[in-house]
């Protein structure tokens, strides 16, 4: 039972900004191990428009959005909580 608690409190300790650069190298991660999949592309019908995406390409946004996303919380945290705190 003790490493159980140990293990959540490890995870307590963690920030939102880790979740969110923990998912983005899920996600990266997950996009280039499937990227040679017989179908791996995103179809997208927009009004006469036909639109076909790769999986990998979808992986890299949101690889790119959920990293940004992390560097702005983490941002927040460190940087304007200081000056909040000082003044």
């Amino acid at each position: 039972m003790k490493s159980i608690s140990a293990f959540t409190l490890h995870f307590k300790k963690l920030k939102v900004y880790h979740y969110f650069w923990i998912t983005a190298l899920l996600i990266l991660t997950l996009g280039v191990y499937f990227h040679n999949l017989p179908d791996n592309t995103l179809d997208i019908n927009i009004h006469d428009t036909y639109f076909v995406i790769e999986h990998l390409h979808v992986a890299i946004l949101l690889t790119l959005f959920y990293f940004f996303n992390g560097i702005g919380y983490w941002f927040v945290e460190k940087i304007l909580k200081k000056n909040f705190l000082k003044s």
